[in-house]
């Protein structure tokens, strides 16, 4: 059942989740998940990952485009992206090696 309390749970959990994977685990549609994500969103307590409407190819989404949505904590200001000092490409809050 969808719940923002259960979305909100479910997703720092897990951290980040495709929108189908929220959607299968909340047995809820699709539609009404990104809805309550983006009214997270507007609070700053999650946000869709960059590139994940279309296949960026950072695996997050499985390969499949889909959106990738994060939890944070609206209270710590985001990384910005770039070059990590290791060498290491940095999206977002997330860093790929």
């Amino acid at each position: 059942m969808l719940t923002l309390a259960t979305l909100k749970a479910h997703l720092i959990e897990r951290g980040s989740a495709s929108l189908g994977d929220l959607a299968l685990a909340l047995d809820a549609d699709r539609i009404a998940v990104r809805q309550a994500l983006e009214r997270f969103e507007a609070k700053g307590c999650a946000r869709r990952l960059q590139g994940c409407r279309t296949c960026a190819g950072c695996s997050l989404c499985g390969g499949t485009g889909e959106e990738v949505w994060e939890w944070r904590d609206p209270a710590v200001p985001p990384e910005p992206a770039g070059r990590h000092p290791d060498g290491a490409v940095r999206l977002s809050e997330r860093t790929i090696r």
